[in-house]
């Protein structure tokens, strides 16, 4: 015997791909509430009551999924659940199986309501909302930027200096505190003797932030490959000498941010590279890189 809670009409929204075969889902709903509770949208007739959405969730058709509302398409959500079916169902089997979900949908929802309408103190009603959608994770924020600077520290020999340059460049992801970074420098002394200091660097920088300063301090850690060259001239004449030495770096580096794209800096670094040398001019020494070499340096950062 048909069941037809209150009255209940049913309007069923079909997914936007469908044939003659999805009058089926008419034909089990009008089954069980009975003939003109059940129709589609285009169709005219009473005020619905409940309005139930049907979605393919896959192109095989396999997976459906329906969405339940009271009186119309914007109705508040009372519940959704997903039928799964094999693909020895055909298609008219699986509308009709749709339709018989929808009723239940339909019964258990009217009999909630009546529950609720006979209570001596009714509660307030709460439509059940579907769950929101977390949100997305914030995407990672990168940057990059080049550093120049100037240099000065020990040459051969204590009361010696050598001057120079590099350029650093470096990557950052923010929520990182390590980032790579690469560098070329350059350097000169004269003295005894002239030297030049080619070297490049990579390693990488740990990065210490001060939230409520524009101040922040870098700790560099860096392998190290350098080309010297040296020349010395004297009564005897003149002396060439080119040497590739391999090493290590740590520096120090503190940050005065000017704007979100310019910093100044400086800082001090220590370099230990191998082999060491000893320079000699006519036959006595004149110094030579034997043990860590200091450098002070100080420069702009430029970044985006």
């Amino acid at each position: 015997m048909p069941i037809a809670p209150s009255a209940d009409v049913v309007v069923i929204e079909l997914p936007d791909e469908h044939g003659a075969e999805a009058n089926g889902v008419i034909d089990s709903c009008q089954m069980v509430l009975g003939d003109g509770h059940c129709r589609f949208p285009n169709q005219g007739g009473a005020a619905a009551r409940w309005y139930a959405v049907l979605r393919w969730q896959d192109a095989e058709r396999l997976r459906l999924r329906m969405e339940l509302h009271r009186s119309g398409r914007d109705g508040p959500l009372l519940s959704t659940r997903e039928m799964t079916f094999s693909e020895a169902d055909s298609q008219e089997q699986r509308y009709r199986a749709a339709g018989l979900l929808i009723v239940s949908h339909v019964v258990a929802a009217g009999r909630a309501q009546a529950d609720s309408n006979s209570s001596d103190a009714p509660e307030k009603e709460k439509d059940q909302q579907p769950a929101p959608t977390p949100a997305p994770a914030p995407a990672e924020t990168t940057s990059w930027g080049v550093d120049v600077a100037a240099l000065a520290g020990r040459a051969l020999r204590p009361t010696e200096l050598r001057w120079g340059g590099w350029v650093r460049g470096w990557f950052a992801v923010h929520s990182w505190h390590l980032r790579p970074v690469l560098s070329v420098g350059w350097a000169t002394a004269s003295g005894a003797a002239d030297v030049t200091w080619l070297e490049g660097s990579l390693g990488t920088a740990l990065v210490a932030e001060l939230p409520a300063w524009p101040v922040s301090f870098e700790l560099r850690l860096e392998g190290l490959a350098q080309r010297v060259e040296l020349f010395a001239s004297g009564e005897t004449g003149t002396d060439r000498q080119l040497l590739t030495r391999f090493g290590a770096r740590v520096g120090v580096d503190g940050f005065l941010n000017v704007n979100d794209h310019f910093a100044l800096f400086v800082g001090g670094q220590i370099s230990a590279v191998r082999p060491s040398y000893t320079l000699e001019v006519e036959g006595g020494p004149e110094g030579g890189e034997r043990a860590p070499v200091w450098a002070a340096v100080g420069g702009l950062r430029v970044s985006r």
